[in-house]
Parts: structure tokens; C-alpha cells; sequence
């Protein structure tokens, strides 16, 4: 992936797991990324979508309050185009169909394996920027 994509692309992490968040904020500053944002709720991840270009959102499915469901089926309401990840520790076929109806981009197991969660991401964001050069061509 070209570097320059790792230093302007955002990324935000909405996870209640402290530890969680700051283990894929390592796996993605070791990887080269430089703008990531971490919230620990659907309301902080609201705010920041709001007043921040975000361009891949990786979130929990259940948060304490809103869930990451809420959250992604939000981001659509507003027409963000941007890629999401839904990270799971209990995945189950009702969230997995629901993050599909949904568009969301990725749906993974906790525990999350770094090479995957990198490729995942990566994958993601290629996507993003090549459906965003496509719509200012179109």
C-alpha cells in the first residue's frame, strides 16, 4: 500500500475494551498508520464524525449503551461513504446478516488477529479511495 495513504488516511477505533483499543492502535502505528482516533462510545464516535473526514471506522458490536449496530446503521443515515468494520466477540448469524444489510465492509471474531485485522484494513481503505477517485471521474 503507498505510504502516503497510511499518513492522510483517519481512522477511528469505537471500542468500551480499553486494552482492545489500544492493541490495534499499536498494530496500526507499528503498520505505518498516522491518524487514528479511538472513542470508547457511540456518542464520542458521533462527535467525531461530525467535526473530523474519517476514512475506515473499526467498531465493537456491543458498546455499553448504543450498539455498534446503531452505530453503523448512523454512519449510513448520514451518508458517509466511508468503509466499516465490525468486530465481535459474539458473533452470531442475526448480527452478521444485520452488518451485511447494512454495508458494512468486514465483520470479525474477537480475538482479533493482527495480520488479519492489517489486511482487513488495508483492504478497506484501497476500496475507499478507489470508489472515491471513481465518483470525481464520474
Amino acid at each position: 500500500m503507498d505510504e502516503r495513504i497510511k499518513e492522510r488516511s483517519h481512522i477511528l477505533i469505537v471500542d468500551d475494551d480499553e486494552n482492545l483499543r489500544l492493541s490495534l492502535k499499536i498494530f496500526l502505528a507499528k503498520d505505518g498508520y498516522c491518524k487514528i482516533s479511538d472513542v470508547s462510545s457511540y456518542e464520542e464516535a458521533l462527535e467525531i464524525l461530525a467535526t473530523q473526514n474519517i476514512n475506515l471506522i473499526i467498531s465493537d458490536i456491543i458498546l455499553k449503551g448504543a450498539s455498534g449496530m446503531d452505530l453503523l446503521r448512523q454512519v449510513r443515515e448520514m451518508g458517509l461513504k466511508c468503509p466499516v468494520v465490525m468486530i465481535t466477540g459474539y458473533p452470531s448469524e442475526k448480527t452478521t446478516s444485520e452488518s451485511d444489510q447494512l454495508g458494512a465492509f468486514e465483520y470479525m471474531h474477537k480475538p482479533v488477529k493482527k495480520d488479519d485485522f492489517l489486511r482487513v484494513t488495508r483492504e478497506a481503505l484501497q476500496q475507499h479511495i478507489s470508489l472515491n477517485a471513481k465518483e470525481k471521474n464520474s
